[in-house]
C-alpha cells in the first residue's frame, strides 16, 4: 500500500509519469483484499466474541471511502495537492507494515481454544482415560475437508450465489443512486446534491453497524438452541444473519421500487409516499444495515462453517465470483437507460432478494443437530474448557459437513 502511495504521488500528467496511475490503482485493490483477509484471522484471539471481531474488521474495511470524502474536502475547500495526500497515505502504512513483522505470527492466530488445550495437556489424559479413549484419542484428529471438498459442496456453492446476489444488489443500488435521486426530486440539482451527500454519510457508518452482525452471530452461537459449538450448530448459528440480510434487501428494493413506480397510485393505495424524507431515510437505513451484513456474514460463516486452513482462499473465491457477477451491473443499467426508468431492475434484483431466502432455510433443513444426525461417539472427543475451569470432553462425528 506504501508502494501504491508513492505511485499515485509521484504520477502527473506529463508522459511517462502518467502510466503510473495503472501501477498504482491496481496495488491499492490488491493490498486492501489481502490486508482485510490477513486480519479477519485476529478473530481467533477473542474466544466467544469471534465473530464480532471479524464483523467489525469487515465493517472497517467497508468504511473505507471515508478517506476519500476527506480527500475530497481537503483537495476542493482547502486545496491541499493530491500528491501531497498520496504521500501521506503512504506515510501512514509505515506503521501497519511494522506491525506486520512485530506483531503478527508467522503463520496464523491459534483459537483460543486450541492454546488452552496445548497447557492444559495434563488434565486432558486424565479425562481422556476416564472415557477409556487413552492414548487412541491423543492421536485421533478429526479429517478435515480438503480444499477442493469445500468448494464443490453445495453448502458453499449455495453461499456463492446468495453473496453474488446480494453484492449485485448493492452494486446496482449505489450504481443507480443519482437516476434514482433524479426521478424522485423531479431532477431538482439541489435535492439531488443533498440526497447524494447524505447517501454518501449513510455509507461511511457501515463500521457502526458491522458489529450487529456479529453480535447476532455469537449470540446464536452461546444460545442451547443451537446444540452447542459444532460445527453444525456454528453453521445454523448464521441462519439468523442470513434471514435479515436477505430481509433487508428486499424492503430496500421494495420501498426503492415504489419510490419510482407511479407516486399518486401508491401513495393512494398503500399510504406511503415514498419520496418524502422520512421513508427515503428508512431505505438508507435499510441498505446500509444489509450492506453490513452482507459482508460481516460471508466472512463470519466462512470462518464458522469451514476448516480454518483454507479461510483465506474460501473468502478470496466469494469475493472473486461476487465481483465477477457484478459486472452484470453493466448490461443492468443500459437497460435503465434505455427504459428511462429503473422500475424494472428494481423489481429483478427484488425477485432475486427474495430467491436468497433458499439460503438461510437449506442450512436449517441439512444441518440439523442431534446424536442421531451427528453421530457423536467417544473415541474423537475434543477438549474443551467448563465453567468450573476444569476440562471436559466433548465428542463430535470428524465427518460431520453439510453438503
Amino acid at each position: 500500500m506504501a508502494t501504491a502511495g508513492l505511485l499515485l504521488g509521484f504520477s502527473t500528467r506529463e508522459y511517462p509519469y502518467v502510466y503510473l496511475v495503472y501501477p498504482g490503482m491496481i496495488l491499492v485493490g490488491m493490498c486492501a483484499n489481502i490486508t482485510l483477509l490477513a486480519n479477519v484471522t485476529v478473530g481467533n484471539l477473542f474466544g466467544t466474541r469471534r465473530s464480532t471481531v471479524i464483523t467489525i474488521i469487515t465493517g472497517s474495511f467497508g468504511s473505507s471511502p471515508i478517506t476519500f470524502l476527506v480527500q475530497k474536502l481537503l483537495y476542493v475547500q482547502f486545496g491541499v495537492p493530491f500528491q501531497h495526500m498520496c504521500f501521506t497515505l503512504a506515510c501512514l502504512c509505515v506503521p501497519s507494515l511494522m506491525a506486520t513483522f512485530t506483531l503478527f505470527p508467522r503463520r496464523k492466530f491459534i483459537p483460543e481454544s486450541q492454546q488452552e488445550t496445548r497447557k492444559d495437556s495434563q488434565e486432558t489424559e486424565k479425562l481422556q482415560q476416564e472415557n477409556k479413549s487413552e492414548e487412541k484419542s491423543e492421536s485421533a484428529e478429526p479429517t478435515e475437508e480438503t480444499f477442493v471438498q469445500v468448494v464443490t459442496s453445495r453448502l458453499y456453492l449455495l453461499h456463492l450465489a446468495y453473496m453474488s446476489v446480494m453484492n449485485l444488489n448493492v452494486i446496482i443500488l449505489v450504481g443507480t443512486a443519482n437516476i434514482w435521486f433524479n426521478m424522485v426530486t423531479g431532477n431538482n440539482n439541489g435535492q439531488v446534491s443533498f440526497w447524494t451527500d447524505v447517501f454518501g454519510f449513510f455509507q461511511v457508518s457501515n463500521v457502526l453497524v458491522s458489529p450487529l452482525c456479529g453480535f447476532v452471530y455469537d449470540l446464536g452461537l452461546r444460545g442451547h438452541a443451537y446444540g452447542g459449538p459444532t460445527r453444525t450448530s456454528r453453521r445454523r448459528a448464521a441462519v439468523p444473519v442470513f434471514v435479515i440480510t436477505s430481509l433487508t434487501s428486499t424492503l430496500v428494493f421494495f420501498f426503492a421500487a415504489l419510490s419510482v413506480w407511479d407516486t399518486p397510485s401508491v401513495e393512494s393505495s398503500t399510504g406511503l409516499l415514498m419520496t418524502s424524507a422520512p421513508d427515503m431515510f428508512l431505505t438508507f437505513v435499510l441498505h446500509i444495515l444489509s450492506r453490513a451484513f452482507i459482508y460481516g456474514g460471508n466472512t463470519a460463516f466462512i470462518a464458522n462453517s469451514f476448516p480454518g486452513r483454507h479461510l483465506g482462499r474460501l473468502i478470496g473465491l466469494s469475493y472473486m465470483v461476487a465481483g465477477l457477477v457484478g459486472l452484470l451491473q453493466y448490461p443492468l443499467i443500459g437497460w435503465i437507460k434505455t427504459a428511462g426508468s429503473p422500475l424494472y431492475v428494481y423489481i429483478l434484483v427484488l425477485v432475486l432478494s427474495v430467491a436468497t431466502f433458499v439460503h438461510p432455510a437449506y442450512i436449517r433443513y441439512h444441518c440439523r443437530t442431534g446424536p442421531t444426525k451427528e453421530g457423536r461417539h467417544p473415541s474423537q472427543a475434543t477438549p474443551e474448557k467448563s465453567e468450573n475451569g476444569h476440562l471436559k470432553l466433548e465428542v463430535s462425528d470428524p465427518k460431520e459437513t453439510c453438503v
